[in-house]
């Protein structure tokens, strides 16, 4: 099967029922029953494709405003009943979200779960079971995008960047300025996370066993303004106002490192860097640093 005999399927079940996705799913496998088990294949593998380079910020800013609010798991639905009307409103959108203010898409079904699995079952009934029951096991192999492709919103946004679809679906304009102060509120939060990381790196404080201070001592260290590290290429700085919060966001990302953030710490690549579960009773960092070495952990 090929991609126009796909829409081509896809097109009459709709014209057929273009406002019921129940009775779309039941005239889908009608379809796809009376087809050879590599085309029923050949039909998933295309509606897979299709599925990921739908997975972008302007269609699930589109779902979000046509639902009041889309999950991930409700915009994987979307993206599904999006191909389920069709080529051309599938091709359009991708290329301007807006043009979907056309196809009178019905919030009581938008978000309908059902259609991206109608392949799967005939398959399974037709053709005997799968090894798995994923895009990723009869979409070729390919893997889901870990990230939706073009630029990233914020609910606050939306009413002018999406003007039409807004208006189309009565996304308000409205009050937002506490969700503003969450959101700066976070980000200067992980920009703070992200220096007590990088100064932990560069003070010494985390040793070549990769293990990261209990928060009572890794902040009581970086309060202090000096490190007592031999490992340190910082040895002061003006002591951080840093919270426990600010220290889980920093761990994170220290687990997380790349190699290329490690290029001031040869010593750390390849190490797995976690918080340290076994410190005991140790309440300064000297103390630590004994716990470590009674437990013949590398140090420095």
């Amino acid at each position: 099967m090929n991609i126009d005999e796909f829409w081509s399927l896809v097109g009459r079940v709709h014209a057929t029922a273009p406002h019921d996705m129940a009775e779309k799913c039941r005239l889908l496998a009608k379809e796809l029953r009376q087809l050879a088990c590599e085309q029923i294949s050949s039909f998933e593998s295309h509606f897979c494709d299709l599925f990921y380079r739908a997975y972008s910020w302007d269609l699930w800013a589109a779902a979000y405003m046509i639902n009041k609010g889309c999950s991930n798991d409700s915009f994987m639905d979307f993206r599904s009943t999006l191909i389920s009307l069709g080529r051309d409103a599938y091709e359009t959108a991708l290329t301007d979200v807006e043009s979907l203010v056309a196809f009178d898409i019905d919030p009581a079904w938008a978000t309908y779960e059902g259609y991206q699995y109608v392949a799967q079952k005939v398959y399974e009934e037709k053709c005997g079971p799968r090894a798995a029951d994923s895009c990723e096991s009869f979409g070729g192999g390919k893997p889901h995008p870990k990230t939706p492709a073009g630029s990233d919103w914020h609910e606050w946004e939306l009413h002018e960047r999406y003007a039409r679809l807004a208006a189309k679906y009565g996304w308000k304009q409205r009050d937002w300025s506490a969700q503003k102060k969450l959101h700066e509120k976070r980000i200067s939060d992980e920009e703070k996370g992200r220096q007590l990381a990088q100064l932990m790196l560069d003070a010494g404080i985390i040793p070549s066993c990769g293990l990261i201070p209990p928060a009572r001592i890794a902040l009581q260290v970086l309060r202090s303004g000096h490190s007592l590290s031999p490992l340190a290429r910082v040895k002061s700085w003006q002591p951080m106002d840093m919270d426990e919060g600010h220290y889980w966001i920093a761990a994170r990302c220290l687990h997380q490192a790349s190699p290329d953030a490690l290029s001031g710490r040869a010593d750390l690549v390849g190490v797995k860097i976690t918080v340290d579960t076994g410190a005991g009773a140790a309440t300064t960092y000297s103390d630590w640093a004994h716990s470590l070495k009674a437990r013949a952990l590398a140090w420095p």
